[in-house]
């Protein structure tokens, strides 16, 4: 069926609803001449007439009648399509992909609260270390940490942390009468082997050598950061934190910040989006949500 039928289908429902070829074309914004040129050209197409003209009122005939409850099953079918893609850009499950430290210390402590202002949307949380290429994975929002906004998304700037080095208080009992800085040189130190490669600022000798402080050489390594900060609030050794993803045990104690000059990280955090998705009510309230919850914490702030 030629493309341009289904436009004189929909022409033909205007007709049928108002009853005359003057009333369809105001509906339709269109001339009451297109509209009775149309109609006969559709008849000829099909073969058979789908109106009775009459000197009041226009009338379908059978064939009509039949024709015009497919076009009008069809149009319920496109609406019903139409409403399903809207509530799915509103409400329903929304994906969120993020690295895990921070899902696990500071995303997922707080969804309930977003979950609470958003009964409509739930998230779906999927942790996955490395960026993904557009088009490769399925979530509506992924949250970096990089020196730059990841491209091929629609892209936004978070907000930016500071390093500090942190430990439990269970490790100043251990060394007790010790300032900051003689702890740094007398407890283990904890880290990843992948520190500093990435420009994170985590890495033990690029803080000393910021900051003039000396540290130890009796370093704990592990394979995550997530690891390291467990090792942490175990007690085992003091980590180099990071503003957000320590902000709960710091604010709880199972953490302490060391008195010692803070680093900005070079890393920034960054809320992306596909471009298809970027206009999406849901997306839009889940960042809306991000950039409150963030808020209370500047660049220059640490919990104490």
């Amino acid at each position: 069926m030629d493309k341009r039928i289904l436009v004189d289908l929909l022409l033909l429902d205007a007709v049928a609803r108002q009853g005359s070829f003057t009333a369809a074309a105001e509906e339709m914004g269109v001339t009451q001449s297109a509209v009775s040129q149309t109609m006969k050209r559709l008849e000829q197409e099909l073969g058979y007439p789908l109106l009775e003209r009459t000197t009041r009122r226009m009338h379908l005939t059978p064939q009509g009648e039949i024709m015009l409850k497919g076009i009008r099953n069809a149009v319920a079918e496109v609406q019903s399509a139409l409403d399903r893609i809207d509530s799915e850009r509103e409400q329903g499950v929304l994906q969120v992909e993020t690295f895990s430290t921070f899902a696990m210390y500071w995303l997922l402590p707080r969804l309930p609260d977003f979950h609470a202002q958003n009964p409509d949307i739930r998230v779906y949380l999927n942790t996955e270390e490395q960026l993904r290429p557009p088009g490769a994975g399925s979530a509506d929002v992924i949250l970096r940490f990089a020196s730059s906004p990841p491209s091929g998304f629609a892209s936004e700037l978070l907000g930016q942390e500071q390093v500090f080095p942190v430990c439990s208080p269970l490790l100043l009992q251990r060394f007790p009468g010790l300032d900051e800085t003689e702890l740094l040189t007398a407890a283990t130190l904890l880290a990843t082997r992948t520190d500093g490669e990435q420009s994170c600022m985590k890495d033990w000798r690029q803080w000393s050598e910021s900051t003039g402080i000396e540290v130890g050489t009796d370093v704990l390594y592990f394979s995550r950061t997530d690891l390291v900060l467990q090792a942490a609030l175990a007690g085992q050794g003091i980590a180099l934190g990071r503003t957000y993803i320590t902000q709960d045990a710091l604010a709880n104690g199972s953490l302490v910040a060391l008195n010692t000059p803070p680093l900005s990280a070079p890393f920034r955090y960054y809320f992306a989006t596909p471009y298809d998705r970027a206009n999406w009510p849901k997306v839009a309230r889940f960042r809306d949500w991000l950039r409150q919850q963030l808020a209370p914490i500047s660049a220059g702030d640490h919990v104490e």
